[in-house]
Order: structure tokens, then sequence, then C-alpha cells
């Protein structure tokens, strides 16, 4: 035996009033929003991420110019913050204490980090990192329905992050 209330008019007015009223509410959380890089994110005076830096919800590709090999990589975050987490990692720095940690094994297994650890020190610049990576978003999710899946089995963003590894599995892929 089940028990289900059917909506009143009440309820079906109430809603339909929150609809209108938020109809042209936009998000900032769910915008794109114009670069903001300063000058170190800056290669030949221009954006090293195509002006792309603060889009989010996307699937990203980031091309090593030393050996032309290519990670991909997706982020609900934006394209910057995810490539400033990356690059501190890569020398050893903490957001927070802007002090070399020791190398934590845990932390190898990305192969973002892992491969270009290989190309730069601990002392390595972002200046230096941003000259020698190249980015391209190849997606980019609607934001309501990539929030609500996120890390889970049905995950837009995951799904198309392994479709794009897939496609470029042929080419120069990270090891």
């Amino acid at each position: 035996m089940a028990y289900r209330r059917f909506t009143n008019l009440q309820e079906k007015f109430r809603g339909d009033l929150v609809t209108k009223i938020n109809e042209d509410i936009k998000s900032l959380d769910f915008m794109d929003r114009p670069c903001n890089c300063s000058k170190h994110c800056f290669v030949n005076g221009k954006c090293v991420y195509k002006g792309n830096c603060r889009e989010k919800y996307i699937v990203y590709k980031a091309r090593c110019k030393i050996c032309d090999k290519s990670y991909v990589g997706g982020t609900q975050d934006h394209l910057k913050a995810q490539m400033t987490q990356h690059f501190a990692d890569i020398v050893g720095l903490t957001s927070t204490t802007k002090k070399h940690l020791p190398l934590d094994p845990k932390r190898q297994n990305d192969i973002f980090v892992s491969h270009f650890k290989k190309h730069f020190s601990r002392n390595a610049t972002a200046q230096q990192l941003h000259e020698n990576i190249e980015f391209d978003i190849l997606w980019q999710g609607n934001p309501l329905s990539c929030v609500k899946t996120f890390k889970t089995h049905r995950c837009h963003i995951c799904t198309m992050e392994r479709l794009f590894i897939f496609k470029l599995s042929k080419s120069k892929v990270l090891d």
C-alpha cells in the first residue's frame, strides 16, 4: 500500500511564482568570467589560457611543449585554479604556507605532476611552467547538470574526460 498526495493549487501557484521571480537572475558561480590573469600568467603578452582561465565545468588538454605529450583532465573549478594546484604540486608547495614540502608518495600518482617533475626542478617558476605548457578547452558542460553528478558513476565531466582520453590515446598522451 502506498500513499501519494497530489499538489494543491496553492503549491502550484507558489512554484510558478518562484520560477517567474528567478527567471532573470543569474548566478555568478555558474557564469564564465573574463580573464583576470596577472603578468605572471602571460607569455608573449597574452594569457596562456587563451582567455579561458575562468571557465568552469570543463575537460581540458595540457600539452607539454618539451616532449609534445598531452594530458587530459576535467574539473568543476576554474581552469586557472586547477592549474595553480597542479603547479604547486609540481614544485612541492602548499597553497597555504608557500613552503616546500617533502615529496608525498601519495601525491605521486598524479600523471600531470609526475610528468612535469621530470622536466622541472623544485625551484621552477610559474613563468617557466606557463611557457612550456599549452592549454586547450576540449569541452564545457552545463553547470547545473555537472554539479549534481560530479565524481559519480554518471558524471558528465568524467564521461567526457574519458571520451577525449580515448580519442587522444592513439596520439602522444602522458605516461
